[in-house]
């Protein structure tokens, strides 16, 4: 069990460009005067704070929020790809993270596919997989993720002659190499189009029930949550604001998602509080409503 208990703090800082508008003062210098045109830094902080989360293996859990919430510097404080302010991270009785440890990432099992791949560009697909292997580790498993993930054909190319999603099964292949307890995934999913992400979440079904992994994966998609997650956190300011099964209340910019239903066809039926406003005072209890995703609007005009 992945067990964290932690606060981070990273302060960013910006530059404040000065009103030019005004003219030059007499008495100040033009150097001090172009200088001051410029304008300043201002510090800004950005604090992430995580009480007491457990992750089961055998488990799938979702992270999803706001651009700015914080997820993504969850998973790679968990990864030890940024170092946390105070607190713990560990797995079962193994400290990967305290006020005396700190391991590296290649020391803690936890494979981690980055939301822009970071693969090898000068290395073949099938190099950057087997740059992953374990000393002495059995190079079968790469044959096994070729297959699964469609790259057999491919296995000779470099990344930079890949499309993004053919990128984004690579670098999803590579974090499985060495078959890591936990596997923190940054929007996985999201390049491929609906028959392989249909596949792959089969796939990262059967690691999950068969290979007692757990999958921590960030995703702002609603039927990814109701298909894959067994538990959705949602975080809002670098906090957790809801940590519940897929099927509890959700927010949304209109209202609260109070109830999802996934059919055997794949269609998910939701029930919905909307909030009253101008636009919806001519709804009522019982209404029936249809819900479409923006991008599903974009793709019909």
């Amino acid at each position: 069990m992945l067990s964290f208990d932690l606060m981070f703090r990273r302060d960013n800082f910006e530059l404040v460009l000065a009103n030019n508008s005004e003219e030059q003062p007499h008495n100040q210098s033009s150097f001090d005067y172009q200088s001051s045109k410029v304008g300043s830094l201002q510090r800004q902080s950005l604090p992430v704070t995580i009480s007491e989360v457990k992750v089961t293996r055998g488990t799938i859990t979702i992270v999803t929020g706001a651009s700015g919430s914080g997820k993504t510097t969850l998973l790679r404080l968990l990864a030890g790809l940024e170092t946390p302010t105070s607190g713990t991270i560990k797995d079962d009785d193994q400290i990967y993270y305290d006020a005396h440890t700190n391991l590296p990432p290649q020391q803690r099992d936890i494979g981690f596919v980055f939301q822009d791949y970071a693969l090898f560009p000068h290395l073949s697909v099938e190099k950057n997989l087997r740059f992953a292997l374990h000393d002495r580790q059995p190079d079968d498993i790469i044959h096994e993720l070729l297959d699964t993930f469609e790259l057999t054909n491919l296995k000779e190319r470099k990344p930079p002659t890949l499309s993004g999603g053919q990128q984004q099964r690579v670098a999803l292949a590579r974090a499985l190499v060495r078959q890591p307890k936990y596997l923190l995934l940054d929007e996985p999913l999201s390049a491929l189009d609906s028959n392989l992400r249909r596949r792959l979440s089969s796939y990262l079904k059967s690691l999950v029930e068969n290979r007692k992994m757990a999958i921590i994966m960030v995703s702002h998609d609603q039927e990814e949550m109701t298909k894959l997650a067994d538990r959705v956190i949602e975080l809002a300011d670098g906090k957790v604001i809801s940590d519940s099964p897929p099927n509890s209340s959700l927010r949304t910019e209109s209202g609260t998602i109070l109830q999802t239903k996934l059919d055997q066809d794949g269609t998910i039926e939701l029930t919905i509080k909307i909030d009253t406003d101008q636009s919806t005072s001519r709804l009522k209890a019982g209404d029936r409503v249809l819900v479409v995703s923006k991008k599903e609007i974009s793709s019909r005009n």
